[in-house]
């Protein structure tokens, strides 16, 4: 949410020496007020890309992954008027979310939601947060980049496939990305490849096939389609950083 504020220079002040849209270095200066709504929206989306059983995908998720932020003191609580303009960047039109029928966030309860539109949350150290932020933004790029690379492949790749065959195909083609990118060669790896299949496996993006000569894989029914692929791409990458 800091990298859009810096890129699209909204309505939040954020001054730095030396920013070049992909990356801030320098004394950064931040006035950047980020609403409750959207930084639980957010946990709640990445929430979906865990395999299932790990975290619940639920409303007490989010909010507990934002007083995480509070207790370590990264973030501080800011009261604010009812009618103080609040920055919400999920209304913009490019703005994906992916949400299910028994997600818990929406609450039937008028007292949640006023008390969430009153209450936003600041950077609580300008001088060294926002690097800090970055950094781990770069720590959960590896694996969200396998992902999206993953997720192209499959335009590729002529599946059914034995288990052990298209995994070597998709490193292959991780490998093959990367060395033509140059970088990124952490989302390349044999490890990496796994874990992407394994997500994706867990969404239902990929399916397992259990027949007489072993497993095999292929991509599942409703991501056959290539424009389905393609919304699930965006959906991972815009929580790229870098």
């Amino acid at each position: 949410m800091l990298c859009e504020v810096v890129s699209s220079g909204g309505s939040s002040r954020v001054r730095n020496d030396g920013v070049d849209g992909e990356q801030v270095s320098g004394d950064m200066k931040c006035d950047v007020q980020l609403c409750e709504s959207e930084l639980t929206e957010r946990a709640l989306q990445l929430s979906h890309l865990l395999p299932p059983g790990f975290l619940p995908s639920s409303q007490s998720f989010a909010l507990d992954a934002v007083d995480s932020l509070v207790r370590c003191g990264i973030l501080i609580i800011v009261e604010i008027p009812r009618d103080f303009p609040i920055c919400d960047f999920l209304k913009r039109d490019n703005a994906l979310s992916w949400t299910t029928s028994d997600d818990m966030y929406h609450s039937d309860s008028d007292c949640d939601v006023e008390e969430m539109e009153l209450r936003s949350y600041k950077i609580s150290h300008p001088s060294q947060c926002p690097e800090m932020l970055f950094f781990l933004c770069r720590m959960l790029a590896g694996p969200l980049r396998a992902l999206c690379w993953t997720t192209t492949a499959l335009d590729l790749i002529h599946t059914p496939l034995p288990e052990a065959e298209f995994m070597a195909q998709i490193q292959s083609y991780l490998c093959d990305t990367a060395n033509t990118k140059k970088q990124h060669y952490e989302s390349c790896s044999q490890e990496a490849a796994h874990t992407a299949v394994r997500s994706l496996i867990d969404l239902g993006v990929i399916s397992e096939q259990r027949q007489r000569g072993g497993v095999f894989l292929g991509v599942g029914p409703l991501f056959q389609l290539s424009e389905n692929r393609q919304k699930l791409h965006r959906f991972i990458s815009q929580y790229l950083y870098n």
